[in-house]
């Protein structure tokens, strides 16, 4: 047990010999494209004026802009503090006892997927970690058309991991530039002209970057489209709970979803994500 951190060490420092040594063979790596997000992060953080305002990423701050810790996660980290974790490594697929919890929350506990027990949830690092897990499952092992549709706009990094996972991208029309609002009539149009067993890409809440949802009754509508045209719904979970203050009612469309029988891939996030495959 004495000679492992010493081993690890030594190849740390090998490590970045090597890099050092051999950068020119990195050299010509191009620079990822800018996060927008961030962007407006690093714009805040150079401007001087003494009333700015960060509207960035997505987090809760006091009246002095610093990050406001919400009493409930405080108290959470209390729990966890005085359990005294002995730090043990994980399952492969995360810890199972979270992970049941966390599509419990997601999917309500009359959801018929929850109390047959076939869902089968992984962790991921956070919520990129969790949209990279999901779109390399669905490269591999979904047999239909492997194209993600996203609505227009959407968060950068959504279309990345596709790419990345070797997924064909395509967009469907969703935010209506002259009224602020959401193009349905657009969406729907474009969401029946889709190929039959295409994959779907939709935000549950708040969706990012536009802030624009959808009513009960258009997600029932888009279901019954999704149905009909045998498309698999790939939901992102991100801010059920921060939208309306209900996170029962923030996690609708997934349960509507879910109760008219329509597998599903969610990531939902928790500032960690746990994807679910049922």
């Amino acid at each position: 047990m004495v000679h492992q951190p010493l081993k690890s060490v030594f190849f740390l420092a090998t490590l970045k010999f090597f890099v050092t040594a051999d950068k020119s063979w990195f050299a010509d790596i191009p620079m990822g494209p800018p996060d927008k997000i961030l962007g407006v992060a690093d714009g805040f953080n150079k401007d001087p004026h003494p009333k700015k305002m960060n509207l960035g990423v997505g987090a809760y701050r006091g009246e002095d802009g610093k990050p406001y810790v919400l009493p409930s996660v405080k108290e959470a980290e209390r729990r966890i503090f005085e359990k005294n974790l002995d730090h043990e490594y994980a399952q492969i697929g995360g810890d199972p006892k979270f992970g049941k919890l966390a599509a419990q929350l997601a999917y309500g506990e009359d959801c018929p997927a929850f109390k047959d027990n076939k869902l089968a949830v992984v962790q991921g690092i956070s919520g990129s970690g969790s949209l990279r897990i999901g779109t390399a499952f669905l490269e591999r092992f979904y047999p239909g058309v492997k194209t993600v549709y996203f609505p227009t706009p959407t968060w950068n990094g959504h279309v990345r991991f596709c790419t990345d996972s070797r997924l064909d991208v395509g967009s469907y029309r969703y935010f209506d530039n002259r009224t602020n609002g959401l193009d349905f009539e657009g969406m729907m149009e474009d969401i029946k002209s889709i190929p039959e067993r295409s994959i779907l890409f939709l935000q549950v809440s708040s969706h990012n970057p536009t802030g624009v949802d959808l009513t009960n009754d258009q997600w029932h509508q888009v279901a019954e489209v999704v149905k009909q045209r045998h498309l698999y719904p790939f939901f992102d979970l991100a801010y059920a709970g921060l939208t309306t203050g209900d996170f029962d009612a923030d996690a609708y469309s997934l349960r509507y979803f879910a109760k008219e029988g329509r597998s599903a891939v969610p990531c939902s996030e928790f500032l960690e994500k746990y994807g679910s495959l049922w």
